[in-house]
């Protein structure tokens, strides 16, 4: 008997069984666990609410290494609200683009369901498909996203906005306060990147970090410190 080639064998052996195991824990992780699932399985995994790089991250032209699509509820009441008012015109046009008209509205965003913050309301991450591409979603080069709250109830989830904005580059950060995730964002133009750290203070959200990053010819050559307090005021 070759020895060595046993030895190989079994090496390949147990790192196909880590790999499989790893994405059976992925696919647990996003479909049927529900939040108090994926949040038993980040802390199994040493990747809570305090450690990591980041939790999720995306910009105008790649979406959540990782992500779903959002329910059918929370679809509908990101499309129409809680009044079903009437939708803007240009929204209006996207949906009902004969190319796409079929397309169920919850395949027209992708979510990442957020680790739980102590003992609040489950978070998702949400921004606008690729494909299908919404032109209402997107500015020149920055996309819509939106942090929603799911609160449970007997009638069905309540959804609500815990926040909204635009970018060109989203990161979702482990840190959070005020039971809000802080996020770093970014702009950018041909020749440089501007970069800052958002965070829930109160009733506001407050910059820190801000940093802008200079290009030549596609290659980082310097980057500059920024005052926050000035950003915030454009």
């Amino acid at each position: 008997m070759n020895v060595k080639n046993e030895q190989g064998s079994n090496t390949a052996w147990l790192f196909a069984a880590f790999v499989v195991g790893c994405l059976v824990a992925a696919a647990l992780f996003f479909s049927g666990w529900g939040a108090a699932g994926r949040d038993a399985l980040w802390t199994a995994l040493g990747t809570d609410a305090d450690a990591g790089p980041f939790l999720t991250s995306s910009s105008s032209e790649s979406l959540p290494d990782v992500h779903e699509h959002p329910s059918p509820a929370m679809a509908k009441w990101l499309v129409y609200g809680d009044d079903a008012e009437p939708l803007d015109e240009t929204l209006q046009a996207c949906l009902n683009d004969p190319e796409h008209r079929g397309v169920p509205l919850e395949k027209r965003f992708v979510s990442v369901p957020l680790p739980l913050i102590e003992q609040q309301p489950q978070l998702h991450f949400v921004r606008p498909s690729l494909d299908p591409f919404c032109r209402y979603f997107y500015g020149a080069h920055t996309f819509t996203f939106w942090i929603v709250q799911e609160v449970p109830s007997a009638s069905g989830p309540v959804f609500k906005i815990a926040d909204l904005d635009s970018a060109d580059f989203v990161t979702v950060l482990p840190s959070h306060h005020e039971g809000l995730y802080d996020l770093e964002l970014g702009a950018c133009t041909a020749a440089q990147c501007t970069y800052w750290i958002r965070q829930l203070s109160g009733d506001k959200f407050t910059l820190s970090k801000c940093r802008r990053e200079h290009f030549d010819e596609g290659k980082l050559v310097r980057t500059e410190k920024l005052d926050c307090d000035a950003l915030q005021q454009l």
